[in-house]
């Protein structure tokens, strides 16, 4: 069983996903849950862009994610 389960910065959680098999690899899971096929289409409701705190630093939400599983 796989748990996506992403938290906003008070660790609250956002969306839960859960499914998946074992053998399956991160990319597989997060690419056939949920999560990733809103995130993919542009339906998932995501924080605006914005810098990392006391940096110049402009970071995306839904690049950062795509990052994690890719």
């Amino acid at each position: 069983m796989v748990l996506l389960a992403p938290v906003d910065a008070h660790y609250n959680f956002t969306v839960i996903d859960v499914g998946g098999y074992g053998k399956q690899s991160d990319s597989g899971t997060f690419t056939a849950s949920l999560l990733g096929q809103k995130l993919e289409d542009g339906t998932l409701e995501l924080p605006e862009d914005g810098k990392l705190p006391a940096t110049d630093l402009k970071m995306s939400t839904s690049s950062l994610l795509t990052k994690l599983f890719h």
